[in-house]
């Protein structure tokens, strides 16, 4: 479980060596709680599902109040049997836990 401050923070502990997708065996649960920009976020989960790790996305709501008393409310995007994997631990800290979907690519935009 992971709960970092930027998306290059969370790619630097899953692929920098040693990094999680060097240690991690196939079958491992990745739960990315991290405030991280969308396109990273997709590219990671990729990158663990290509090697059978399944990957999490989990941002929470909630603050520092709500963190205190294990009621955050959890958005968890992934695989539907990844977040069933996922809520047995992720019920620790919140209260209200939704799935919404898999992470599709971002596509931007142009002005």
């Amino acid at each position: 479980m992971l709960m970092l401050p930027n998306s290059s923070i969370v790619e630097s502990v899953l692929r920098k060596k040693p990094g999680l997708f060097n240690q991690l065996a196939a079958g491992s649960l990745i739960i990315d709680m991290s405030s991280s920009e969308p396109e990273s976020t997709v590219a990671l989960a990729g990158e663990a599902a290509e090697l059978g790790i399944d990957y999490v996305d989990a941002p929470v709501s909630g603050g520092v109040a709500k963190a205190e008393t294990g009621k955050l409310t959890i958005m968890a995007g992934g695989d539907s049997a990844a977040v069933e994997r996922a809520k047995r631990h992720l019920r620790h800290v919140g209260e209200a836990i939704t799935h919404v979907g898999r992470p599709e690519p971002v596509t931007r935009q142009r002005r």
